[in-house]
C-alpha cells in the first residue's frame, strides 16, 4: 500500500516493501494498532485493535 488510507478509526502508513501499519486516531473507537504484511498471494494481519467497531473501517 503506497498511498496513505485513512479510515474514521485510523490511518495506515507504509513502513516498507509490503508492510502497513494501521495507526489508530486518538479518540476513536480502536484501541490498539495493527499490522498488515503482504507475502504476495496471502496477508498476515496482526490485529491488535481490540474493539469490533474499528474493523470495518
Amino acid at each position: 500500500m503506497a498511498a496513505r488510507v485513512r479510515g474514521p478509526h485510523f490511518v495506515a502508513r507504509a513502513l516498507g516493501d509490503g508492510s502497513t501499519a494501521a495507526i489508530v486516531r486518538d479518540g476513536r473507537a480502536a484501541l490498539g494498532n495493527s499490522l498488515i504484511v503482504d507475502l504476495g498471494d496471502d496477508a498476515l494481519v496482526f490485529d491488535a485493535g481490540l474493539t469490533p467497531v474499528g474493523g470495518p473501517s
